[in-house]
Parts: C-alpha cells; structure tokens; sequence
C-alpha cells in the first residue's frame, strides 16, 4: 500500500514537472514567434521612413534649384533612381550588423575575382536598369544624350566580346572553318544584294562593272548587319532558354564531364553559369536593337545608295570610247557580243541608259 501510494505520488510529480516544463517551452515559444514578428518591422519601417525622407529631400531640392522647363522629368527621374537605390539598399539595411560584415566580404571577395569582362558586364547591367528609369521618366535632351552614350558602351562591351571570340576562334581549326564560311556567305550575300542593286537601274547584267559592285557590296554592310542582328536575336532567345533549363538540372558539371569524357568542362571563372546567361541575354538584347533600329533606317540607306549607283557606273566601269559615235559627255563600256552600254548625260547632270546598242551596225 505503501509502494503504490510513493508511486502514484512520484507520477503526479512527473506529470506536474512536464506540464511547467511545457508551458515554459510553449513561453518560449510565444516569445520566439513575437520577437520573429514585431523586431523585423522596426529596420524595415526605419528603412521605410529615411527612404521617404530621402525621396521627399530629393523632390524639395529639385524644385528649388532646377529650371522650369526640365524640372518635372528631372524631378521624376532622381526620385526613380533615389527609390531604386533603397529597395536595392533595404535587404542589406534589415541583416544584421555580423551578417552586414559578413556579406561585406563576400561582395568584396567576389568582386576581386570577377574578371574583366564579368566587371563590364556589372556595369552593363547597371546602365540597363538606369536606362530604364530614363525611359519611364522623359525624354529631355539630357536624357537622350545620356541614352546615346549608354547604348554606345554597350556596343563598345558587345564589339569587345566578339573580337575576343574572334581571337579564340582563329586559333583552332575548327574555328578557322567557321570564321571562313561566315565571310564566305556574307560576301556571296553581298555581292548578290549588290548585283540586284545595279541591274534595277541599269537594266543588264552587272558583271561587267565590277569596280561599282564591289563598292556596292561595301554599302551593303548595314543590311547584313540587320540581317545578322535578327538571326542573333533569335539565337540569343533560343539559347537563353536552352540554358535556363539546362542549368535547373542538379549535378550538371559532373553529367558533362561524364558525358564528355572530362574533354568538355564548365569555365572555372567564377559565376560561370551567370555569365554565360547573360552573354547570351545581351547579345540576343543587341540584335534586337540592330534589327528594330535597321529596319527602320533601311528605306531611307537603300534611297541613298540607289541614288548613287549611276553616278558609280559612269565614273569607275564607263570611258569615252570610239567603237561608237558619242555626244558630248556620254561614255561606254562593253556588254559583249558586240553590244555596248551607253550613258548619256545631260546638262543638269542627270544620267540617262538606253537599251544597250551595236555600234557597228
């Protein structure tokens, strides 16, 4: 009686011990979940106010001290990039003070090891997010030169990229073959383009005037590159979403290191995957620009070189000849078969071709 009544007193003491033990975790618990809930909100609401503090700063010094006609594209345009500036600034404002010091290294290393081009890249990215705060706020003539030189470094960064790769190809014969048939296309591309041009105006065959359609090949440079910046677009986007699924597959380096062999391995250069993304995104970027901005240049280039292709034939492919009687001013260049072609130029200097002629008949 003894022994079951000490029990049943030691198992009351158990249940009253792990019931103070369970409201003290259940405490802790509640404290947890408040501190989670409330501590957060004051670094961001601190956040919150200096923001509009700054932002409010901004648009009162604006008014004050910017003329009247660019002040309200100016205004929106600082307060834009104030604001982007601290929603960029608002998750490293809300770690805390190790976790700042910590991810302050962390930048600081990885910026060290970025390579030259990764650095180009940077501050591409950063002009693409400003160039779009500049084209949501105006269009003053700052802002448009502003745009022109962004669009240059651009260029400047894409052209860097592609004789770098032009440098890497040249040195494998691989690449030689492929640098080869791209200028080999290109060049038939231009001078069939070229040849068109020629015959439109002159009416027979242009490969007898090959001084004019070799420079008009030249001119034709602007619809390849058009025409290049379409098929780079396409790739570009196609490429980019190839990568994107490809690299959402889990132990990708060691499948093709397996798959290759160990002949074909990512780059070792730090954020790899991230650069090759993005250079895939900007070029795809460039040749839309080349192509939107191409064809729309296009009727204008090609009024402007049709303009010029008699004047080309006269002076480079014709000569004052005496296989046939010619007036004054008018010249020829033979077609074959005892045919020539005959320009006649009038006194206010417009040219004239009339169907070709045999001037021994």
């Amino acid at each position: 009686m003894g022994c079951a009544w000490q029990c049943g007193l030691s198992q009351l003491r158990c249940r009253i011990a792990k019931s103070i033990n369970g409201e003290k975790k259940l405490d802790k618990f509640k404290r947890k979940v408040v501190r989670m809930l409330l501590l957060p909100r004051m670094p961001l609401l601190r956040g919150f106010i200096k923001g509009m503090a700054l932002v409010l700063t901004a648009s009162l010094l604006m008014s004050a001290f910017i003329p009247s006609p660019t002040k309200s594209e100016v205004l929106r345009f600082h307060i834009a990039l104030i604001a982007l500036i601290i929603f960029v600034s608002v998750p490293y404002i809300l770690l805390s003070p190790a976790k700042r010091v910590q991810r302050l290294r962390w930048a600081r290393s990885a910026i060290a090891e970025l390579t030259i081009e990764q650095r180009l890249y940077v501050r591409v990215s950063v002009l693409l997010m400003i160039m779009l705060i500049v084209f949501m706020t105006g269009t003053g003539q700052w802002m448009k030169e502003f745009l022109v030189l962004s669009l240059l470094f651009i260029a400047y960064v894409a052209a860097r990229d592609v004789l770098r790769w032009y440098r890497i190809l040249s040195e494998t014969v691989l690449g030689k073959g492929v640098i080869a048939l791209g200028f080999a296309s290109a060049s038939s591309i231009a001078y069939g383009l070229a040849g068109q041009k020629i015959a439109g105006i002159i009416h027979v065959t242009p490969k007898n005037f090959t001084h004019t359609n070799l420079l008009v090949a030249i001119m034709m440079i602007p619809f390849l590159i058009t025409l290049a910046g379409a098929f780079l677009s396409a790739v570009g986007i196609a490429f980019s979403s190839f990568f994107m699924a490809l690299f959402t597959f889990p132990n990708i380096d060691k499948i093709q290191t397996w798959l290759f062999a160990g002949e074909w391995q990512f780059s070792k250069v730090r954020f790899a995957r991230l650069t090759l993304f993005f250079q895939t995104f900007l070029f795809s970027l460039v040749g839309l620009g080349l192509f939107t901005f191409g064809r729309q240049g296009m009727a204008w280039y090609e009024t402007a070189v049709a303009r010029q292709i008699p004047s080309l034939v006269y002076e480079l492919d014709m000569y004052h000849g005496t296989e046939c009687k010619l007036k004054t001013g008018s010249k020829l260049a033979p077609l074959g078969d005892g045919k020539f072609l005959i320009a006649v130029k009038s006194p206010s200097g417009e040219l004239n071709f009339p169907p070709p002629v045999k001037c021994d008949e």
